[in-house]
């Protein structure tokens, strides 16, 4: 760009030589022009003489000249340059100072700009509008106006301060501040970023070039203080075992229903004798079964019409001449030379329908007779107990269902083998069932009471309610069966030995409705002679609720039994989902329909087969309420499997055996259950044995089946008054929070055999070896004997709570901890050996060794409220936990153990006046642990005061009565170890002088002291205290007594001398604190005094006299520091 300039120069020059003739151009003249303007053309520079030609002397020095002159120019031009530059540079800052200030700057659109040349304006003048869309992109022209005067107090808020929107407001549309301007609401493309107005500050305008100003802020540094480290104030507020016993289980009673059979007329021949004249017996019409269309049933056999006693034979009015079915009696059975039966075919079907109901088609060729009272023949099934075979007049016999063959029975009040006594045996080797009866139309088509789900029967002596169970079944049906008739022999002209009756199941009894029975005895008035027994092959399967596999309702003979030899399951329906809940497998009840009051001898109920509980819940192994007993014996095994959900009351459990008190129709606090044999639990809410009122024998085991878990489990239980003994095994497993308890009673008593090696062991989280707990005004007592062991967390050993008294007799050890390990609290619940809980609460185990591994403040080795003893105390507590607590109760330890107090733990700890812990003998070996803090030490003693002097007198006192008999201490019995870093005293709201913290005179100066031994043991800490510095203190010396304390939350009275030589000590320094309840405490609390004879003196550098946070100092002594240190800090 340079050079066209010059040519524009050169061709300038030319046309003025053309002009004017005195002007010749020469580059000479170019030259000239560039060195001296216009005046190269003066009068001097066109004169002749120089127009002249010059000789070679001129044009060399010209050349030289000229030379000269063109460098001087080139300096001169980047002298220009330079200072353009410069110029330029501020122009830029001015430029963009102006844009700040609000300016628009406008580049010219020519190419001199690039020589620095700037335009600036203000304002357009309104004499140009742009062309196409601009006043759309651009709507406002013209320049914002900042406010002044009384406004400009807008200008020093930022718009994006949220006291931006409270500055006043106006309609100026030009406004420079975006809140008074309310007429402009956009820039077009220019609202794409909108800028803010600058905020006025402070700075100067940068047109400006102050001297650089240092604003470095002033780096003032106040004195510090040494602040000392304080230790963290350790307070004991054990949780005081509060062990909830378990909800009082449903216990709902088996309901004594019966199936009632009243006694007939029996004779051979022909279709035998009828009970009335009224009464005729009839056999099936021959067409019924063969047309296959009025038989809404299965039934493929004829059966006979029969009706009882029209109210004689002991038969009741309300009973007399009732219908009921029959396939075969006495000499119309079939039967061979063995006694089997002779069936008509393997599987027959025999019901109690009554075909002829409601107008339907008859079974039988002429009407059904009326009964004597009521219309109860003219219902939906006959009720006076249809059974298949009844057997009467035969003084001896086999009448044998044989094996391979099937007898199905339909509706209710439905027998299989029928005895009325006598001298025969009747027995099942086949199977005796109602599988079937659901699927049949007769039950299907049932009809119900109108807008109920239940058909309402008329029984011989009560109504029942009828109903198709959930999986289609009436229930009422009774596998064999002796009823009442002949009576015993001598007692009627007309018995038939019924002193040699035998009921007898070697086959199937497989029952899917509810109130159904297996084998069954019941005479309302007579001895009953029979021996019932489910042989060894003999299965009793029960899937309908309240149903019993074996009962005997009925006044007995010495000859009588019902033993179990096989297997009898009370289970929920495998082609279902019915189950047998509130059932009983052996059951010996109170009936008040027997007038001489059900009984049977003892020894005479006995279980020495299976007996499962599978999938059910209220049912029981065996049951008695009758003042006799039921005897798991030795070969015996009753098994529980069932998983019961918790409930919130009322809770549903299942019981191996059940004794219950009578209401004194047979039975009063006498019934008994004895186990010999094994109960095994699991699965949920399982007891193995419980006496409810009554009695309970354990000389066997009772344990978890194998490979599985129980919770919620009780080996033993005993409530409402019962007495228990056991010399047996308790062993329950579970895994989790299982809840288990091996033996518990409520307001019962507990006895031990003489013989026999009884053991308690129980696992899961929150389980408990043994719990006893008083019922109202009965008092539990346990005399037990053996081991104890739990294992888990949250558990307990032995408690005995509520005033309640547990003695356990002979060499005996009670062992909790979690496998091996230390075992830990669950929540609030912790950990404990021994507990005994209320003051009238006891246990006794003058030779029993407690051994006991705990963790965390929640848990205790050994807690009473009342009267603990033991032998020997083998206690490792850790992480807070205690090794003994007396809370207002008494501990006597007779012969010493060995126990472990870890970090943050207390070995002993006494509250309340009656507090009590005696070592009566041998020696009790203690291990305090040390910590690296004051909160981590493990602590041998607490000790809270009154405000009271904690001298050698008060510490002695201390030990004579809450470790001896007041006179005496039996501390004697104590070897402390103390661990560098643990601590012998907490001592609480005490005042105490230096020279009686020594640790010497803790360790010799005391009389019915412990036997201390270790070094780098803290001896005591104060808490809310008051401690005077009577002696001098070197706090260089770690041994100085000064230094083995630890004081948190108290006050102290210096009186004599403090020195040190060290840096950053501290003589005396407390901060205080909040009390349990995080209220704090009253700044009198923490008082730290320097007396008029006290001095500080501090050496050291960074070191500090008196310190104290939220507290009051009173210096009235001497205190000096060193250097950078501080003398008072508050």
């Amino acid at each position: 760009m340079g050079n066209n300039n010059l040519y524009k120069i050169e061709n300038t020059l030319r046309s003025i030589a053309k002009r004017y003739k005195s002007v010749k151009y020469s580059l000479g003249l170019a030259i000239l022009f560039l060195m001296m303007g216009v005046g190269a053309f003066s009068a001097e520079v066109n004169d002749p003489q120089v127009n002249g030609v010059p000789t070679r002397e001129e044009i060399a020095t010209s050349k030289e000249n000229l030379r000269n002159s063109v460098g001087s120019l080139q300096s001169k031009i980047d002298s220009a340059r330079a200072e353009n530059e410069k110029g330029l540079t501020g122009l830029k800052l001015e430029l963009i100072q102006l844009m700040e200030q609000g300016d628009q700057v406008v580049k010219s659109p020519w190419a001199s700009w690039q020589f620095g040349l700037n335009y600036m304006y203000s304002d357009w003048r309104g004499t140009y509008k742009g062309r196409g869309d601009k006043s759309k992109k651009y709507p406002y022209e013209g320049v914002f106006v900042r406010e002044s005067g009384e406004n400009e107090i807008n200008r020093y808020v930022s718009s994006e301060s949220s006291f931006y929107s409270k500055l006043p407001k106006s309609t100026n549309p030009y406004s420079a501040s975006s809140n008074a301007r309310q007429g402009l609401t956009g820039y077009g493309i220019a609202s794409t970023i909108p800028v803010p107005e600058p905020i006025v500050d402070l700075e100067l305008n940068a047109a400006i070039n102050p001297k650089v100003v240092n604003k470095a802020d002033l780096n003032l540094v106040p004195k510090t203080a040494n602040k000392p480290t304080l230790p963290e104030p350790v307070r004991f507020s054990p949780i005081d075992p509060n062990i909830v016993p378990p909800d009082d289980p449903a216990l709902p009673v088996p309901p004594t229903f019966k199936v009632y059979l009243g006694a007939d007329c029996n004779s051979d021949g022909g279709l035998g004798c009828d009970s009335d004249g009224n009464t005729p017996r009839q056999k099936t019409a021959g067409t019924f079964l063969a047309s296959g269309l009025n038989n809404r049933s299965k039934q493929n056999i004829d059966t006979i019409l029969h009706y009882t006693w029209p109210g004689n034979s002991g038969v009741p009015a309300s009973a007399g001449s009732l219908a009921f079915k029959m396939w075969a009696d006495d000499s119309r059975i079939p039967r061979g030379a063995n006694g089997d039966i002779t069936l008509p075919a393997n599987k027959v079907y025999f019901n109690s329908y009554n075909y002829s109901y409601n107008g339907g088609v008859n079974e039988y060729s002429s009407a059904v007779a009326n009964s004597l009272q009521g219309s109860k023949n003219n219902q939906y099934f006959f009720v006076g107990g249809s059974r298949f075979v009844e057997v009467d007049n035969r003084h001896s016999g086999l009448y044998e269902l044989p094996s391979g063959k099937t007898v199905n029975l339909g509706g209710i009040f439905t027998l299989g083998l029928v005895s009325q006594q006598n001298g025969t045996e009747l027995k099942n080797s086949g199977t005796i069932t109602d599988k079937e009866e659901k699927d049949e139309e007769w039950i299907k088509n049932m009809p119900h009471d109108s807008g109920k789900n239940y058909l309402t029967v008329h029984g011989p002596t009560e109504d029942y309610k009828i109903t198709n169970d959930g999986d289609g079944y009436v229930g009422y049906k009774v596998g064999i069966a002796q009823v009442e008739e002949n009576g015993e022999s001598g007692q009627h002209t007309w018995s038939f030995s019924g002193s040699d009756q035998k009921l007898t199941n070697a086959g199937v009894i497989d029952f899917r409705g509810t109130r159904s029975i297996g084998m069954y005895d019941y005479l309302q008035h007579d001895r009953s002679h029979a021996i019932m027994k489910n042989t060894g092959t003999g299965v009793i399967n029960l899937s309908g609720s309240e149903s019993y596999g074996m009962k005997i309702a009925s006044r007995t003979a010495p000859r009588a039994e019902m033993t179990n030899e096989g297997t009898i399951n009370l289970r929920k329906n495998p082609d279902g989902n019915d189950r047998a809940d509130k059932s009983a497998a052996m059951a010996l009840m109170e009936d008040i329909s027997v007038t001489n009051k059900v009984n049977l001898d003892s020894g005479k109920a006995k279980n020495t087969g299976t007996i499962n509980l599978t999938d059910v819940q209220n049912s029981s192994g065996a049951f008695i309420n009758i003042d006799s007993d039921i005897t798991n014996d030795t070969n015996g095994k009753i098994n529980i499997s069932s998983t019961i959900a918790k409930m919130a009351h009322d809770q549903a459990v299942n019981v191996g055996m059940r004794a219950d008190a009578g209401t004194n129709n047979g039975g009063t606090n006498k019934a008994t259950v004895i186990n010999k044999g094994t109960i095994s639990l699991d699965g949920s809410f399982a007891i193995g044995m419980l006496a409810n009122g009554a009695k309970l024998t354990n000389t066997g085991t009772i344990t978890t089946t194998a490979n599985k878990t129980i919770s919620n489990g009780i080996g033993i239980a005993a409530v409402n008054g019962a007495n228990i003994e056991n010399t047996g095994t308790i062993k329950l497993t579970g895994t989790g929070d299982t809840n288990n308890i091996g033996v518990y009673l409520k307001g019962s008593t507990g006895t031990v055999g003489a013989t026999g090696t009884p053991s308690i062991d129980v696992s899961g989280n929150k389980s408990i070896g043994v719990f006893t707990v008083n019922n109202k005004s009965t008092v539990s007592t346990l005399t037990m004997r053996g081991n104890v062991k739990v294992s888990g967390n949250g558990i307990s050993g032995i408690v005995a709570k509520g005033g309640s008294q547990v003695t356990l007799n002979g060499v005996a050890n009670v062992t909790v901890d979690n496998n091996g390990s230390v075992s830990s609290p669950i929540g609030a619940r912790g950990s404990y050996g021994v507990v005994v809980e209320g003051s009238s609460s006891k246990f006794e185990g003058n030779d029993t060794t407690v051994n006991a591994k705990i963790t965390n403040p929640e848990s205790i080795g050994m807690y009473s409220e009342g009267s603990l003893t033991v032998n020997k105390a083998n206690i490792t507590a850790t992480n807070g936990a205690l090794n003994f607590y007396a809370n207002n109760g008494k501990i006597e330890i007779r012969n010493g153990g060995t126990t472990e107090t870890g970090q943050k733990s207390l070995l002993f700890y006494t509250r309340g006046t009656n507090s009590n812990i005696k070592l009566s003998g041998g020696t009790l070996n203690a291990t305090i642990k040390g910590g690296s803090t004051p909160s981590t030490r493990g602590t041998a003693f607490y000790y809270e005061g009154t405000g009271n002097t904690f001298d050698k007198t008060a510490i002695e006192d201390y030990f004579k009565q809450k470790f001896g008999d007041g006179t005496n201490s039996t501390l004697g019995h104590l070897n402390l170890n103390m661990e560098a870093g643990s601590r012998l005293f907490v001592a609480s709201k005490v005042k105490m002088d230096l020279t009686n913290t020594a640790a010497s005179k803790l360790t010799t100066g005391l009389t019915g002291g412990p036997n201390i031994s270790g070094s780098g043991y803290k001896t005591f800490m104060l808490y809310l205290s008051e401690l005077t510095v009577d002696n001098t203190v070197n706090l260089d010396n770690a041994t100085d007594p000064y230094n083995e304390l630890e004081i948190a939350n108290s006050s102290i009275i210096n009186k004599n001398t403090m020195s040190g030589s060290k840096n950053r000590q501290v003589a005396m320094a407390q901060e205080n604190g909040k009390d349990t309840h995080s209220v704090p405490f009253p700044a009198s609390q923490v008082k730290l005094t320097n007396d008029a004879s006290g001095k500080i003196n501090l050496t050291g550098e960074e070191t500090t006299g008196m310190y104290a946070k939220r507290g009051q100092i009173d210096n009235k002594g001497e205190i000096s520091v060193g250097k950078k240190s501080t003398a008072i800090y508050l």
